[in-house]
């Protein structure tokens, strides 16, 4: 397990809902769920995105400042193989070690941020 997590939505309803499910396991002490304008400005080792690939180019800058050298973004909301290059040639500056890992179409991209 983790020491702790934080999750960002910008939905109200889906900060509550992340909050019942980690309490649901176990995390609700190790847990902080915010919208964007709350969150600090932090790295981590981890990092999960779970939004369209569209998105996810966009929020390419803010998402690789929050991984920490050598640590892990892995991705999902992908489409297909044309939006998993997109994703991977966003992220490619910043980060190595590319993986994907496929169900139904939809695709999982786990890379290793560069030290």
């Amino acid at each position: 397990g983790c020491r702790r997590a934080v999750g960002v939505e910008i939905d109200p309803y889906a900060l509550k809902v992340s909050r019942a499910n980690a309490a649901d396991n176990g995390m609700a002490d190790r847990f902080v769920a915010v919208q964007p304008a709350e969150e600090a400005p932090e790295e981590y080792k981890l990092v999960v995105a779970n939004i369209l690939a569209r998105t996810l180019v966009q929020l390419q800058p803010t998402l690789s400042s929050r991984v920490a050298a050598g640590g892990t973004l892995l991705l999902s909301g992908i489409w297909g193989e044309a939006q998993a290059a997109e994703v991977e040639a966003a992220f490619a500056p910043d980060f190595e070690g590319f993986e994907r890992s496929w169900q139904d179409g939809w695709v999982v991209i786990s890379a290793r941020r560069r030290r």
